[in-house]
């Protein structure tokens, strides 16, 4: 059975070619699905071997009804932080956009590559931007025209590619 792609957006709202500010919306949103990813790898950890309790609605109830003021009004039953896991599309788009640095960037520089990397991840899961660029050494003003050169160069090499506009 054939997997039919869903839009990322609507046409109307995509631009023509490739820009650099796309690029970078894509390597973001790649960063995003990555996080979605199921992360249920290697072994399952201490756990009971009994089968999960089935609750009633009366079970369910009782629960609400006896949650005092200080708890949250969720449910005990409700997990938090659930995760939906991504769509094949967007696993499809997510495995397109991680690759163009790789495969687009020059490779005599790593620290490029690095670069435009650790700002799409730190911008998509909210971590602080100047803590990472205390950590690799990076002065503020050359991390963004590093950033906004190598969006530029792997839009020019995907419009170059004729790679169609996602």
């Amino acid at each position: 059975m054939p997997i039919i792609a869903e839009p990322a957006a609507r046409a109307e709202d995509l631009p023509d070619e490739w820009t650099p500010e796309h690029v970078g919306e894509k390597l973001i949103e790649a960063f995003k699905t990555l996080r979605r990813m199921p992360s249920d790898i290697g072994p399952a950890g201490y756990g009971s071997n009994w089968p999960a309790y089935l609750h009633d609605f009366a079970d369910l109830r009782n629960q609400v009804e006896g949650m005092s003021a200080k708890e949250p009004t969720r449910p005990r039953w409700r997990t938090r932080g659930a995760k939906i896991p991504p769509t094949p599309a967007e696993i499809s788009r997510m495995l397109a956009a991680l690759s163009w640095s790789i495969e687009l960037l020059p490779t005599s520089d790593h620290d490029f590559r690095r670069q435009v990397q650790v700002w799409a991840m730190a911008t998509a899961w909210g971590l602080n931007r100047e803590r990472l660029q205390e950590l690799f050494g990076w002065e503020r003003n050359m991390w963004r025209r590093r950033r906004m050169r190598a969006l530029e160069i792997i839009s020019e090499r995907l419009n170059a590619k004729k790679v169609g506009v996602f």
